[in-house]
């Protein structure tokens, strides 16, 4: 298999047409900020990786398109409170 270049992975991680699964993994298996930070900005993120991307990267989740959506974060506390906060 061929070696991916960051440049293309980002390009992935930015490319709206990426499939959820896709994301998810690609942020288990990268550790580059540029490219968690436009997984964190995808519409198409799942709210898995988003929750994961939110205590790094928290105003790119919230900036995303997908946030207000889901309602991913009923449950964690500290970042609904956050997102409150953000909102108002």
């Amino acid at each position: 298999m061929a070696k991916v270049s960051n440049k293309e992975l980002l390009e992935i991680a930015q490319d709206e047409s990426t499939t959820p699964e896709q994301l998810q993994l690609l942020w288990s298996n990268s550790r580059s900020v540029k490219i968690r930070k436009a997984i964190a900005s995808n519409s198409n993120a799942n709210p898995t990786t988003l929750k994961l991307a939110a205590r790094l990267y928290l105003e790119e989740v919230l900036e995303n398109p997908a946030f207000e959506l889901l309602r991913l974060f009923d449950d964690d506390k500290w970042v609904a409170k956050v997102g409150d906060s953000y909102e108002d």
